[in-house]
């Protein structure tokens, strides 16, 4: 196997937010996995809903994910269940079954999951995890030189753990450190390909010089108190630990619009329109339950 180290003026990371499976630490569940393997999937995995064809069902979570799959299901299995954290969720259907959320999994003789509120379940065939990705990149990598015996010497070490997160970024975009690395695609639960281009944009225009970013303090500035309001909301319990990148209605529309102001006020003739929010985006986003 061979590798070839080339330099560019501009990189970007564009491998997507829906990678690598998560699924809560809820107690008893990795035994249940292992003794139950072909019960328990995540929403990754999911292909053909005839595979639950006259099956209980218990889908955990109600993201995207997880509302089109009980939809797609419904008509097919026996019964259908969602746990969800809160019951201030909207279901696709009325012959769902709203579950609380999931305290503890066992798998004696007879499969039982326990919920809060003290209710159990002791039929279900299926478990769906519609529980959201991590973060990974694993070859990502920097270059850390350190002096040891009056010798410098050199070390990768691995940017980024897989998790929640990718800290160090301006704008959910630009990192930090070096803008000439630009993370496109990053953010979950909007309008993820308007969003794509219009970070593209800005980015394109940051790479050709046509567009100068603050100081790195400032941007420093901008992450430490997007992190601590975020920070503040999830000790408050009004969002959970995973959705520091999380662009919900209408935060992906006030994001892309910003993204477009900043790339309109790039230098240079002759430069392509940066995307923007449409009227028909918004009329679809009013209807979207509807729609569904």
């Amino acid at each position: 196997m061979t590798s070839d180290t080339n330099k560019f003026h501009g990189v970007v990371i564009a491998t997507g937010a829906f990678d690598l499976k998560h699924e809560p630490n809820i107690p008893g569940l990795a035994d249940f996995k292992s003794r139950h393997p072909e019960v328990v999937s995540h929403s990754k995995d999911f292909k053909n809903p005839a595979e639950f064809e006259i099956k209980r069902v218990l889908i955990v979570g109600n993201a995207a994910s997880g509302f089109d799959i009980s939809r797609q299901i419904l008509p097919l299995a026996r019964n259908v269940n969602v746990s969800t954290r809160t019951s201030q969720v909207n279901l696709c259907d009325r012959n769902i079954t709203r579950r609380p959320e999931i305290l503890q999994f066992k798998s004696g003789k007879k499969l039982a999951i326990y919920f809060h509120g003290n209710s159990i379940e002791r039929n279900i065939h299926m478990v769906i995890f519609c529980t959201d990705f991590k973060y990974t990149v694993p070859f990502l990598y920097s270059r850390v030189k350190s002096k040891m015996d009056g010798q410098w010497h050199t070390k990768d070490i691995q940017m980024y753990e897989d998790g929640f997160t990718i800290p160090g970024l301006y704008k959910h975009l630009f990192y930090i450190k070096d803008a000439s690395l630009a993370f496109v695609g990053l953010t979950k639960m909007g309008a993820a390909f308007r969003t794509a281009e219009a970070q593209s944009a800005v980015a394109a225009r940051v790479f050709a010089r046509r567009l100068k970013l603050p100081s790195n303090q400032d941007m420093k500035e901008w992450e430490d108190k997007a992190r601590a309001d975020w920070e503040c909301k999830v000790r408050r319990k009004l969002v959970s630990s995973e959705t520091f990148h999380a662009l919900p209605d209408p935060h992906d529309k006030e994001y892309i619009l910003e993204l477009e102001m900043l790339a309109k006020s790039a230098t240079g003739a002759n430069l392509l329109l940066p995307p923007t929010w449409t009227n028909a985006m918004q009329y679809a986003r009013d209807k979207r339950m509807r729609l569904r």
